[in-house]
């Protein structure tokens, strides 16, 4: 009979795929397979007490964390689906258990590991560095934080990050500087730096606590009970866990297949028939290259008071409707979300001159036709204020008031000014408009109050923020760019915001976490 070493070596060969953790679980859920189970904790145990250690900082709740984490992969190795990493899964579970267990430390002193000195003041704060980039780490979305835990965490190559992962290395390249970067943009937040050395070293598991950790499991497995000092760790990551990744019987049934991979007959290793991992991988899907992005600009707080509009002109008319609300600054009052707020994409450069590529174009927003956009002045305000538009598109002024107004278009360099009345229920339509990196702006000499702007782009990727702060921008390029915030106050956190922030646009669908809008310094 093999011995278990050897079976060992076969499952730790560097050459194994994600793939190769959804047949040991497999085969762990099916038939309590401990080998299966001690690949596992082999492969990825450094991982998961590097997480408990840095957040937990006591030796013996840190090795009680791990144990429990551990325990939760046994009760849900048959329910648990590893969309990328098993890795990822663990982590997870890992800094969930591990909050839970670092509440026991304020009961008992800090017991360091073996070999470790006492905490020293730099020490304690890299420890307190180490624990707020655990922090944001476990908020990333699944698709950086994957690849960041692979190459940082768990010591892959890029190369054999995107073999575990299933990737093109492109991909995982891409992904790897998004991730970055969002760690990056959220430590700087938070006044923390992302260093070259900020992320942790692998420890290394104590050969007991392996073990140990594998007996407890396989004992879960066929019945036993969890001990109650960890308990209440495993129950806090049964908690989190119950949502994450759930499985049908495809994985059972997968399992049921592959559950004995190695029969023993005379000595001799016989590997009966089984499911390849290939096989178990779906058809890739089509290639993704465009992208519609969602997201919503919220004013932070309370917005500030506006002063109201003083009518000083035709005001039976003006007034008819009831007192005109600022319009200026809206901010929605149930969800903060920002009207009236300029978003759009530009290339990832510092140049503000930089402009898209062609290739970087929908091809059917390469060359669209020009558009006529409508801006009516139904009682003394112009409807609507902000306009975003492309080169080449038009405004037509509408006055459907019983009183004349006037345009004044004031342009910056490139489009034509004008300054014309418009008699009730006539129009006026503007020349076609150029690119400009400054809104354009127009208003009413007559109704001095009445103000509006247009920003007109050479490129489709632009939107304008609805009542609830929200906006949408379809059939944007995949890859690394950035996104900007322009009020009309001016751009999100002052001149630096007109560069834009890195922004990663991946899948058919990129959501966007809400943005806090921050006025720039008057």
């Amino acid at each position: 009979m093999a011995s278990v070493h050897s079976l060992l070596a076969k499952l730790r060969r560097p050459s194994s795929s994600a793939d190769s953790d959804r047949m040991l679980l497999a085969r762990f859920a099916t038939t309590g397979d401990e080998t299966a189970f001690a690949a596992l904790v082999d492969r990825h145990g450094p991982l998961v007490l590097g997480v408990c250690r840095r957040t937990v900082r006591d030796h013996h709740l840190a090795e009680d964390a791990f144990q429990a984490v551990f325990l939760v992969l046994a009760k849900k190795a048959g329910r648990v689906s590893v969309r990328e990493s098993l890795a990822n899964y663990l982590y997870v579970v890992a800094r969930r258990v591990a909050v839970k267990a670092a509440r026991r430390r304020q009961a008992a002193p800090v017991v360091p590991a073996a070999g470790e000195a006492a905490e020293q003041p730099d020490v304690a704060g890299r420890f307190e560095l180490s624990c707020v980039l655990d922090e944001e780490l476990g908020r990333l979305p699944e698709k950086y934080r994957s690849p960041l835990i692979a190459c940082y965490l768990e010591d892959r190559t890029q190369d054999e990050t995107a073999a575990w992962l299933g990737w093109s290395l492109s991909t995982v390249r891409r992904r790897l500087d998004a991730g970055r970067e969002l760690l990056r943009h959220r430590l700087t937040a938070r006044g923390v730096t992302l260093g070259s050395g900020a992320f942790a070293a692998a420890v290394s598991v104590p050969a007991a606590l392996a073990r140990d950790t594998v007996a407890a499991a396989v004992g879960v497995h066929a019945g036993a009970a969890v001990g109650p000092h960890l308990l209440p760790l495993v129950n806090e990551g049964l908690r989190m866990s119950s949502n994450v990744w759930k499985i049908g019987a495809s994985l059972v049934g997968v399992a049921a297949a592959v559950a004995v991979g190695v029969a023993v007959s005379n000595g001799e290793e016989k590997p009966k028939p089984e499911i390849g991992p290939r096989q178990l991988i779906t058809a890739p899907a089509q290639v993704v290259k465009w992208s519609t992005i969602k997201g919503r600009v919220v004013w932070p707080g309370q917005a500030p008071a506006i002063a109201p509009i003083a009518v000083t002109a035709d005001k039976e008319h003006c007034l008819s409707k009831g007192a005109l609300e600022p319009d200026e600054l809206v901010v929605n009052k149930k969800n903060g979300g920002l009207k009236n707020v300029w978003v759009y994409l530009r290339p990832d450069d510092d140049d503000r001159a930089a402009a898209f590529k062609p290739a970087d174009i929908h091809p059917d927003l390469l060359k669209p036709k020009a558009k006529e956009h409508d801006v009516d002045q139904p009682c003394c305000q112009f409807v609507p204020r902000i306009l975003a538009l492309r080169a080449g598109d038009t405004i037509k002024f509408k006055n459907s008031a019983p009183i004349p107004h006037n345009v004044h278009f004031d342009s910056n360099e490139a489009t034509e000014s004008f300054n014309m009345v418009i008699a009730p229920v006539q129009s006026l339509t503007s020349k076609p408009l150029t690119a400009e990196r400054v809104p354009v702006t127009f208003k009413c000499d007559i109704h001095p109050w009445m103000k509006g702007y247009a920003l007109v782009f050479a490129h489709p990727y632009f939107a304008v923020t609805d009542a609830d702060g929200n906006f949408e921008i379809k059939n944007a390029p995949i890859g690394k760019y950035r996104i900007v915030y322009r009020h009309e106050r001016g751009y999100h956190k002052g001149k630096d915001g007109s560069k834009g922030f890195p922004v990663e646009i991946a899948g058919t669908t990129t959501e966007l976490d809400p943005l806090k809008y921050e006025e720039p310094a008057k």
